[in-house]
């Protein structure tokens, strides 16, 4: 099990630096960062995150809109990590929470 971590600002103008500072507090095993638009999710270090997902890997987020950016693209992409047997979890939206240990999670 890994705990990894995904980092995205949309433009180089802005400073990651926050998301860094909020995942390394819970402790990462790896973080992909990017500085690309979020309005699709053809994003090369996203998807080299998925591919690379294993089972009981937990994908942790400083905010949902860091890595999705629709409710629809959130859904599918909720159902991609399950299909992997791992997990997605935001810092600020909390009730983002697909481990076993939520009671939500399958909500």
């Amino acid at each position: 099990m890994q705990k990894i971590g995904y980092i995205r600002v949309s433009s180089t103008s802005q400073n990651p630096s926050r998301q860094f500072k909020q995942l390394n507090e819970i402790g990462m095993d790896i973080i992909f960062e990017e500085k690309v638009s979020g309005a699709t999710r053809d994003r090369e270090q996203l998807q080299k995150m998925l591919e690379n997902l294993k089972e009981g890997d937990i994908i942790y987020v400083t905010d949902l809109t860091r890595i999705t950016r629709s409710t629809q693209d959130l859904f599918e992409l909720i159902d991609l990590i399950r299909s992997k047997k791992a997990s997605l979890k935001s810092i600020k939206d909390s009730w983002l929470d697909l481990s076993e240990d939520n009671p939500y999670s399958q909500f």
